[in-house]
């Protein structure tokens, strides 16, 4: 397996969510918070899970974190693990980032970066670039944004676009309904409306389905390379805090 395969997909991919079982109180998953896991897939290979957590710090403060790691035949080739963390404030259904985190170990080589976003300044400070970008309400990092396309899906919203800041650039990426489809998962099968991103760069393209059912969770991402590789995200289980 090429390094760029290990895991610059989980750390890039839009999404990758959550899911839960249809008794489970909606309004729970963004209230109490939240741990889940998927099955990280590439070209249909089994490479791993992403385990995410959604803690609330105070009345207006989230922080959400992901950790992806190896599983299997795959840690003979891949020991890198990748830790993320966003902190989020909070307000009138809209999420603003703080800070993002992301930290990448265990294999031949540490990377660390971060993401301060001074909203009052309207600026977004690099470690990575060692850049300065200028930003808008409603810019996001990989994490927060996640979180922002739930309350829009909510909101009725069938198209979706967020300005995301990642390790090296800060891109558009926009979201399409396109269907209403039957989607299987590792815990079952979901009625679920399928998004389509644009082309990213020219490079990529992303797929998210999610399910109505349990509050527009994305229950299934799909990230699809310039060359048609595939990578998917599929969620496996989840618990409310």
């Amino acid at each position: 397996m090429k390094a760029k395969l290990k895991f610059d997909f989980y750390r890039s991919l839009l999404v990758s969510l959550f899911l839960f079982s249809v008794s489970t109180s909606h309004a729970g998953l963004l209230t109490n918070g939240f741990s889940a896991s998927y099955e990280v897939y590439h070209k249909g290979i089994y490479l791993g899970t992403t385990v995410r957590h959604l803690k609330k710090q105070d009345e207006k403060t989230w922080d959400y974190r992901s950790h992806t790691a190896p599983e299997g035949i795959v840690k003979l080739f891949v020991s890198d693990i990748i830790d993320e963390s966003s902190t989020i404030k909070f307000s009138n259904n809209q999420l603003q980032p703080v800070t993002y985190k992301y930290h990448q170990h265990g294999g031949k080589k540490e990377k660390i970066f971060q993401l301060d976003f001074d909203w009052g300044a309207k600026q977004l400070s690099n470690s990575n670039t060692r850049k300065n970008y200028p930003i808008e309400n409603g810019a996001h990092d990989l994490l927060s944004f996640q979180l922002q396309l739930m309350y829009d899906l909510q909101a009725g919203k069938k198209t979706v676009s967020y300005v995301i800041a990642d390790k090296k650039r800060v891109d558009t990426y926009s979201l399409n309904f396109e269907k209403t489809e039957d989607v299987e998962t590792p815990m079952r099968t979901f009625s679920a409306i399928k998004l389509v991103s644009n082309k990213i760069r020219d490079k990529m393209q992303f797929i998210i389905w999610c399910a109505p059912k349990l509050n527009y969770l994305p229950i299934k991402v799909m990230k699809i390379e310039e060359d048609g590789d595939e990578s998917v995200l599929s969620l496996k289980s989840i618990s409310i805090k």
